[in-house]
C-alpha cells in the first residue's frame, strides 16, 4: 500500500498513528499483526540491512535480538508482521528514473529496492508513505493506493477558531462569553486577510487545506505584534509562510537577551552556509550530517 501526499499534509502523523494504535491495543483491524515494525528512511544509508535499521530506530532492542527479528522478517506471514515505511521518496527505487529528479547522492538501498518492488517481505504487510511523484504514481508494485488530501473547507473553518482561541485561566462565565466573541471576530479577520492575500479563493483553500500550514498561518496571525504593520496580509504561498515564521521565531527569541540571540546567530551562520553549498550541488539538498549543531538547533526545526 502506498500513501502519498505532499509535504505537511500528515503523512509521518498518519504512519506513526498506525504504529501506536497497534501498541496501545486500540485499533480492532491492527489486533490481528502481533510485529508492527515504524521506519523512518531518513538517513538510511546504502548498505544499511533492514534488521540493522529497525535495531537503530528502535529503543529498547539489544544486539542480540537482531537474530530474532531477521527470523520475524524471514517469515512475515508466519509471525503475522506490517512494516510501515516513512519516507519513500528518500530511497531511489532502481527504475529508469530517481523518484526525486536530478538527485545522484539519492540513497540507492538495495533491500530496500527489494521489498518496494515486491521481491522481499512477500506475505507481508507493507505500507509507504512518500512526497507525491510522477515516477511513483507509475509505478504498478502497489496493490492498494491511497492519498491524504488534507482538511476540507468544514475542517479549515472547524481548525481556525480553535488555533485563535484565547481562554483565560479560572474566567468567569463572562469572560469566557467575552473570550468567544473575540475569538469570532479574530476567525473572521484572518478570513478576511486569507481571502485579500488569496490564500482562499472562493471554495478553494489550497495551502490551508494542508494541516502543518494552517497551523503555522494561524500563529502569524495570532502572535504578530497588536501594532504590526498589516498592510501586505498573510502570506500567498510557502516559501512566504516559512520565512515569516523563520523572522517570527528569531523575533521571539530576541525577547530573551542577547546572550540567547548570540547562541543563535552562530547556528544561523552554521546554516548559511550549509544553504550556500547546498544550491551549488546539482541535487539542490542540505546535508545536515556534515555539521554538528549545538542542542538548541532543534527549536528551528
Amino acid at each position: 500500500m502506498t500513501l502519498p501526499g505532499p509535504g505537511g499534509i500528515g503523512k509521518t502523523t498518519a504512519m506513526k498513528h498506525l504504529a501506536r494504535s497497534w501498541a496501545a491495543g486500540s485499533s480492532e483491524d491492527l489486533k490481528q499483526f502481533s510485529f508492527v515494525f515504524y521506519i523512518s528512511l531518513t538517513g538510511v544509508t546504502d548498505d544499511t540491512s533492514l534488521e540493522e535499521i529497525i535495531m537503530d530506530q528502535h529503543s529498547g532492542l539489544e544486539e542480540s535480538d537482531v537474530q530474532d527479528i531477521k527470523a520475524i522478517l524471514k517469515s512475515p506471514a508466519e509471525n503475522n508482521v506490517a512494516v510501515i515505511f516513512d519516507g519513500l521518496d528518500e530511497i531511489e527505487l532502481g527504475t529508469q528514473e530517481p523518484i526525486r529528479k536530478s538527485e545522484p547522492t539519492q540513497v540507492t538501498n538495495k533491500q530496500l529496492q527489494r521489498v518496494f518492488l515486491k521481491k522481499e517481505l512477500l506475505s507481508c504487510w507493507v505500507v509507504m508513505a512518500s512526497r507525491q511523484t510522477k515516477q511513483l504514481a507509475n509505478q504498478a508494485v502497489c496493490d492498494v493506493r491511497a492519498e491524504i488530501s488534507g482538511f476540507d473547507k468544514a475542517r479549515v473553518l472547524q481548525y481556525i477558531p480553535k488555533k485563535l482561541r484565547r481562554n483565560p485561566e479560572g474566567a468567569t462565565e463572562e469572560e469566557q462569553a467575552k473570550a468567544d466573541a473575540e475569538t469570532k471576530a479574530e476567525t473572521e479577520k484572518f478570513l478576511a486577510e486569507a481571502k485579500s492575500s488569496q490564500l482562499i479563493q472562493e471554495n478553494n483553500y489550497g495551502i490551508l487545506t494542508i494541516p502543518l500550514l494552517l497551523n503555522m498561518t494561524c500563529t502569524l496571525f495570532k502572535e504578530r505584534p497588536s501594532d504590526g504593520d498589516t498592510t501586505y496580509g498573510l502570506p500567498r504561498f510557502r516559501t512566504g509562510i516559512y520565512d515569516a515564521i523563520v523572522d517570527h521565531c528569531w523575533n521571539r527569541e530576541k525577547t530573551t537577551g542577547e546572550e540567547a540571540v548570540d547562541s543563535k546567530s552562530s547556528t544561523l551562520v552554521k546554516l548559511g552556509e550549509l544553504a550556500w553549498k547546498g544550491l551549488h550541488r546539482s541535487n539542490k539538498q542540505l546535508n545536515f550530517k556534515t555539521v554538528c549543531f549545538p542542542s538548541h538547533f532543534q527549536f528551528w526545526c
